[in-house]
């Protein structure tokens, strides 16, 4: 990658109660390998925070409409 911007489509998410971003491909990349810690350790508490959002639904909206 030659750090090119690649389109995203900001409308791509799952149908369903809990709607989600669909996936998407990026890099990131720190600017020092302190940021990067700080990045790693600010991304595990977040995970670790929003665990509890976590799971599927079968419950589509078309099914409904």
């Amino acid at each position: 990658m030659q750090g090119n911007e690649i389109p995203v489509d900001i409308f791509a998410y799952t149908n369903g109660e809990n709607m989600r971003p669909r996936p998407f491909k990026a890099r990131f990349i720190a600017r020092s390998q302190r940021r990067l810690e700080l990045l790693l350790n600010e991304a595990d508490l977040a995970e670790e925070r929003l665990q509890r959002f976590s799971g599927e639904t079968k419950v589509r909206l078309e099914d409904y409409f």
